[in-house]
């Protein structure tokens, strides 16, 4: 498992218009509302607002102004003094998070083979860095999109570990269920010496909706753990037969 680090000063941007970071910075809600005000059609087509926005007989005209709304919201966001700030923010943190990742990649790797007994084909993913004030985690196509707070010891690596097993389980709510069991519990243990499956430091640990089935295979997969009779991919074949009522396509973000 590798990781390469970036930022996209357009992605860090329109993820901050849309999802006001958790922290001041000065006058950025002021920022958005002047550029909705100044280029609406564009601002509600970058929010998914496409139906409203293209719901009259003249949406090719309207779609085309929208288009040119959004890259003078780009071309002005970028250049502001209160975006400098968030991105000097995203420059700091990701000095931070790709430092502990290269200090911990060779005890994730060790570890991840452990649990996983075999090895994943080669892929090396991209993580878009964002503020980690902004609280988004997510993995589409096999590129990373990460900013978030240390909500507890090694977060950000466990976390990491999760989206980045989404290139190769993702379609169903078995496959999610099992990377949490993975990353979210496993990895998280052994990173941190210490804890339990489903809670860190009070918290839950895991989506909500997920937590019926990790609990009902928990036993199998601890027991699967303990032995070298399976790998991952055989583990989950199985257990996708003896519980098709969790083998539906994911219906939540990774």
């Amino acid at each position: 498992m590798d990781l390469t680090f970036k930022i996209s000063k357009e992605i860090l941007f329109i993820t901050c218009l849309l999802k006001t970071p958790n922290y001041r910075v000065k006058s950025w809600v002021s920022l958005q509302n002047k550029l909705w005000k100044k280029y609406k059609k564009g601002y509600q087509l970058i929010q998914g607002n496409y139906y409203e926005l293209l719901s009259g007989p003249d949406y090719k005209k309207v779609l085309k102004e929208a288009t040119s709304d959004i890259t003078q919201i780009l071309s002005e966001g970028l250049a502001t003094k209160e975006f400098s700030s968030i991105y000097k923010n995203a420059c700091d943190y990701k000095v931070r998070l790709e430092n502990q990742w290269n200090k911990n990649k060779e005890i994730i790797n060790k570890e991840l083979m452990d649990i996983l007994k075999t090895e994943l084909p080669e892929k090396n993913s991209v993580v878009n860095v964002l503020s980690n004030k902004v609280r988004e985690g997510s993995s589409y196509h096999g590129s990373i999109f990460w900013g978030h707070e240390e909500d507890w010891k090694n977060y950000s690596l466990v976390y990491l570990v999760h989206e980045y097993l989404h290139n190769f389980f993702i379609k169903t709510d078995l496959e999610h269920a099992v990377v949490e069991l993975i990353a979210d519990n496993e990895m998280r243990i052994r990173l941190n010496r210490k804890g339990s499956y489903f809670k860190c430091d009070g918290m839950q640990v895991g989506h909500t909706h997920l937590q019926t089935c990790e609990r009902k295979i928990l036993k199998e997969w601890k027991t699967y753990l303990k032995n070298d009779e399976e790998n991952i991919y055989q583990f989950v074949q199985r257990i996708k037969k003896k519980y098709p009522e969790y083998s539906k396509a994911s219906s939540e973000k990774y």
